[in-house]
């Protein structure tokens, strides 16, 4: 199984600074997006367990309780055709995520692993941002806002 200090070294070899997370095998750094210039948080990590290397980008905003249900809606839009990857909502906080996981067996490239899903991540955030805050701030339904067609699809 491949560990952390793999998933560290790629990250650290590129002069990309992170905080290691000292509960569980991950780690977790900022990232700027080009639309809107929001800055995101974004982890990556390891489930030994599923043999799962798993990353997490949180949206740097909170949906207000009168607009979780059209955001919801936006949601199932934007996530339908999506091959890997989804955004969820939790609808306790408001907070927004987008969550993408690969396999890793005993002789997983970890270099290519870990760039393909932090390129999926971040320019997943990147593309919906727009869509996303039309829906929350302009009072655009999510049937207008939401594509029709995913570009990840």
């Amino acid at each position: 199984m491949t560990s952390l200090q793999s998933i560290q070294t790629y990250f650290s070899s590129r002069g990309i600074r992170f905080q290691t997370d000292l509960r569980r095998p991950a780690i977790h750094m900022n990232f700027k997006g080009m639309t809107y210039g929001m800055r995101f948080r974004f982890s990556i990590g390891l489930d030994k367990a599923r043999e799962l290397v798993q990353c997490s980008s949180k949206f740097p905003l909170s949906v207000p309780v009168d607009s979780r249900q059209a955001v919801s809606e936006f949601i199932v839009r934007a996530n339908y055709g999506v091959k890997i990857g989804r955004i969820e909502l939790d609808h306790e906080s408001g907070d927004l995520f987008f969550r993408v996981s690969s396999f890793v067996g005993q002789e997983a490239d970890m270099d290519k692993i870990v760039r393909r899903l932090t390129a999926i991540s971040i320019g997943f955030c990147d593309h919906f941002t727009p869509e996303l805050m039309q829906c929350l701030y302009s009072g655009v339904t999510p049937r207008l806002t939401a594509p029709r067609k995913s570009v990840l699809s």
